[in-house]
């Protein structure tokens, strides 16, 4: 009798291992198919220029929303919806719409960090990314300020948003750039170097 016990247990135990390692794989694969497909990537973009000018009087036109659309590519069609103040303060949101191949998007952000005529940044609380922190650094050189970008941002849609960002957003990221640094010579000129 206990022999009979003995091999049906073993029995039902092989049936469930049968049943069970099949169900553990699948989950398994499904665990890791769903991190590989959501997980998004944080990227890091840093500019650079030297403008013309003071500190303070660079400082003001970057602060100044109404030249944020100047400054920004016709191909975006950046359109300053809402306001809370101007110039930029600690605490100002903004609210705009971009098209982005022919997409239109709301944006919307948040002056997170400001200081006088030394830095500001802008984290977007709703829009396209799924992280924004834009931080803009004003420091003195010489005769000319050096305007200084630090951009972090992810893209929402996991594998699809890191193949997107490698055909797309990063260039396009790119081209905004140097279209504000083509902007900001002709508003302000340019700096002489004499390589020494």
């Amino acid at each position: 009798m206990r022999a009979r016990e003995s091999r049906a247990r073993k029995q039902r135990a092989r049936r469930l291992r049968g049943r069970l390692l099949p169900a553990f794989l699948i989950g398994a694969s499904l665990f890791l198919t769903e991190r590989i497909w959501s997980r998004s990537a944080r990227y890091t973009l840093e500019r650079e220029q030297l403008v013309p000018g003071t500190r303070a009087q660079v400082f003001a036109f970057f602060v100044d929303p109404h030249n944020l659309s100047n400054i920004t590519p016709p191909w975006i069609h950046f359109e300053l919806l809402h306001l809370e103040r101007a110039p930029l303060a600690g605490g100002t949101m903004q609210q705009y719409r971009i098209r982005w191949l022919g997409v239109p998007l709301q944006w919307e952000s948040l002056i997170a960090e400001f200081e006088q005529n030394e830095r500001f940044t802008d984290v977007q609380t709703s829009g396209p990314y799924r992280y924004w922190r834009h931080e803009h650094i004003f420091e003195d050189a010489g005769d000319a300020v050096r305007v200084r970008d630090r951009l972090q941002y992810e893209l929402p849609f996991g594998l699809l948003g890191r193949i997107m960002h490698a055909l797309l957003v990063r260039r396009h990221l790119d081209e905004i750039f140097a279209y504000r640094a083509r902007i900001i010579e002709e508003v302000f000129g340019t700096i002489e170097w004499n390589g020494a």
